[in-house]
């Protein structure tokens, strides 16, 4: 049997004794689960289960290491997805986070059919599979694209998702997330570049723009959020925490563009990051600077996609192109972060 408990709880940014406390398990007991050295029994099981909100079979279930892997949120039957190589299993992803534009359509490697994953005979599954949630991802892939290099396959997670992923072993890499001296650690021995700096904070139509985060507190304002563990779901709780409060109604979103179209749709509120807003012409209250970094484990670093992405942070059209992003700073884009 396998599990998906560590992945489940570094997405939620727990630690182990934070989610053995909330299970009522020891600490000892989440640690051998992790592993694999210990079958819990049907009572940890489902107090598990229940603290990260999933069911006994999604939580624990049987593997399959030759199986595809889904990265970030299963395809529904039909969903086009893409597609690339991890450690020599296939991972996918559904393209629906990868729409820059209601116009713009993204090119997908195939769909999920009835027996699984169908791709299309010209699919590339040689990609360099990168989760994250930095729209500067996904332009770096595209000048890459432009230059004939190789090729990068931009997944949108946020940052739990990503260093979840990373745990799994079912990405080349992640863009995190936080404020300075607050990224999370990650879960695998990595190199580090440094991506861009940019604000988050809470997105609201001009004509009623929220004021302040007592504001929102005070009135109960619906709020479009991010999942736990999202980097800036977790601004909006330390926001909160700073008046007094501790959570606010309101759907969660997927990702940074969702709850600004949600606001855009008649939601008061949404937290999201300053490019986001701007791009909807939307008013901005920040909350928080944070600075976005480029993870790769050393043993991906032999990929060519590995090579050229790094590369491609020190290129001047790339840089100037992330200039023109709303309330981008990227004067140490491409500058590695050394061990201290």
């Amino acid at each position: 049997m396998r599990n998906r408990v560590r992945e489940e709880r570094l997405r939620l940014g727990l630690g182990q004794g934070e989610l053995a406390e909330r299970a009522g398990v020891t600490r000892q007991l989440v640690g051998a689960i992790e592993v694999g050295r210990h079958a819990p029994s049907v009572d940890a099981a489902l107090r598990i289960s229940s603290a990260l909100g999933f069911s006994v079979e999604s939580l624990f279930r049987p593997g399959d290491e030759h199986a595809d892997v889904s990265v970030g949120t299963d395809g529904l039957p039909g969903a086009a997805v893409v597609v690339g190589r991890v450690g020599g299993r296939r991972v996918y992803a559904p393209v629906r986070h990868l729409l820059s534009t209601s116009e713009s359509w993204a090119m997908a490697d195939g769909f999920v059919g009835d027996a699984g994953i169908e791709t299309f005979g010209d699919a590339d599954e040689s990609g360099f599979v990168v989760g994250g949630c930095d729209p500067l991802l996904g332009l770096a892939a595209e000048v890459l694209a432009l230059r004939r290099g190789p090729r990068v396959v931009p997944v949108h997670l946020s940052t739990g998702a990503g260093v979840a992923a990373l745990s799994r072993g079912v990405v080349h890499g992640v863009v995190v997330h936080g404020p300075e001296g607050h990224l999370p650690q990650p879960p695998v021995g990595v190199r580090r570049w440094r991506f861009a700096s940019w604000r988050v904070g809470i997105a609201s139509p001009l004509r009623r723009e929220v004021s302040s985060v007592e504001q929102m507190a005070e009135h109960r304002v619906r709020t479009a959020q991010r999942e736990d563990g999202a980097g800036t779901q977790r601004a909006l709780e330390r926001a909160l925490a700073g008046v007094g409060a501790t959570g606010l109604p309101g759907p969660r979103v997927d990702s940074h563009l969702d709850a600004a179209r949600h606001v855009v749709a008649g939601l008061p509120a949404g937290i999201t990051m300053e490019a986001a807003a701007c791009a909807f012409e939307l008013g901005f209250l920040p909350l928080e600077t944070h600075h976005s970094e480029l993870w790769i484990p050393i043993q991906h670093m032999g990929h060519r996609g590995a090579t050229a992405l790094v590369a491609i942070l020190n290129d001047a059209a790339l840089v100037h192109r992330a200039r023109r992003l709303p309330g981008y700073e990227v004067n140490r884009m491409g500058t590695e972060v050394l061990a201290s």
